[in-house]
């Protein structure tokens, strides 16, 4: 009987999967879809290839708040492997708390040294601004301080207003990426409209630098079709996969849910999962003719390591498949592939990671 039931839910799943994921693009669309952008756009998300995230060290409320500290020695170790690098940072926690939100000189030119490092070894680099917790409506982490209500956007313009002009003259691989996974009370319309604002802000100084924007409720795919981007040839656009959730986030003890250890993948359905999402996003990138990347995807140290490697495995053969470029999360810390205490990698997950 057991057996039965099985063979009838593949037989549903089958039928489910062919009817809705979207098909594959052709190998005649494989190719960037960048109508919408510039060709010097255009070659450089083509060239972003494989990435992975500096998470965990600069986005904390201060650097070792989340056992990371950053190290020179990351540059070669990353840039030897890959060739982008997004460096996620809490600006906002590293400025004044008022409406000018004048950032730390001393840890301005810190991250400036660290982006001029990377660049200088031909890398792709993406700064944002992340963790701002305000401007979403979320509670506020420990050691991260809290601004008056009526000074949390204008901090951000400031913020970006200041970026735009101490990075003007780099490289045009810099790419900027003003605000990590809006959320919560961060809706659509109210992203859209600080996406007009904050690129109105970025262009009095920096006319060209490419821009990136994810759509509402944490860079979902879903969402994308609720974006509005300015009519501007130089901005690109980003989504997170963390599909299926309860294997990625299992035995992570920040969020408000628990969910459980030992949920292994990738059976079946989760393939389905996680081939919608990126389907869902290539499709839209290719109606719009706006170049797409997928700046997060990962795992969390509590999964096992047999199960990490062929979740990595599985969508970086999605992400191929669909000619979309990607950037691990991460390369330290809760859902590290480099362990940075005892500076090693984890060789399974680093062979997952290059060998594609």
């Amino acid at each position: 009987m057991k057996n039965i039931i099985y063979v009838s839910v593949m037989r549903i799943a089958t039928l489910l999967l062919f009817f809705v994921v979207p098909m594959h693009v052709s190998a005649s669309q494989q190719t960037e879809a960048c109508g919408s952008v510039t060709k010097d756009t255009c070659k450089i998300v083509a060239k972003m290839g494989k990435g992975i995230n500096l998470g965990e060290i600069f986005e904390a409320p201060y650097e070792g708040a989340w056992r990371q500290l950053y190290e020179d020695k990351y540059v070669d170790e990353i840039s030897s492997k890959f060739s982008t690098v997004r460096i996620p940072v809490r600006w906002s926690n590293f400025a004044s708390e008022d409406q000018n939100a004048e950032i730390e000189r001393d840890f301005l030119e810190r991250i400036g040294g660290i982006v001029k490092a990377f660049l200088n070894k031909d890398m792709t680099v993406i700064i944002n601004l992340h963790g701002y917790n305000q401007i979403y409506g979320n509670e506020l982490e420990r050691g991260e301080y809290e601004v008056e209500p009526n000074d949390v956007i204008p901090r951000f313009y400031s913020i970006w207003k200041q970026l735009s002009d101490y990075f003007k003259n780099h490289p045009h691989k810099l790419i900027f990426e003003p605000l990590n996974e809006p959320n919560n009370q961060l809706k659509a319309e109210q992203w859209n409209q600080l996406i007009e604002n904050v690129t109105d802000i970025i262009r009095r100084n920096d006319p060209n630098r490419i821009l990136a924007f994810g759509p509402a409720s944490w860079n979902s795919a879903k969402m994308l079709d609720k974006l509005v981007l300015p009519d501007d040839p130089n901005i690109i656009t980003t989504v997170h996969v963390y599909e299926p959730f309860d294997f990625t986030h299992q035995g992570v003890t920040y969020l408000p849910m628990n969910l459980p250890k030992g949920v292994s993948c990738c059976n079946f359905i989760q393939e389905y999962k996680i081939s919608n999402v990126i389907s869902q996003a290539k499709d839209w990138s290719l109606r719009q003719q706006r170049p797409i990347y997928v700046g997060e995807f990962g795992v969390h140290k509590s999964a096992d390591n047999e199960h990490k490697v062929e979740y990595i495995k599985k969508n970086i053969q999605l992400f191929k498949e669909h000619n979309i470029n990607w950037i691990y999360w991460n390369f330290s810390g809760q859902f590290g592939a480099y362990n940075s205490r005892t500076s090693r990698w984890n060789k399974e997950m680093l062979n997952a990671l290059t060998d594609s």
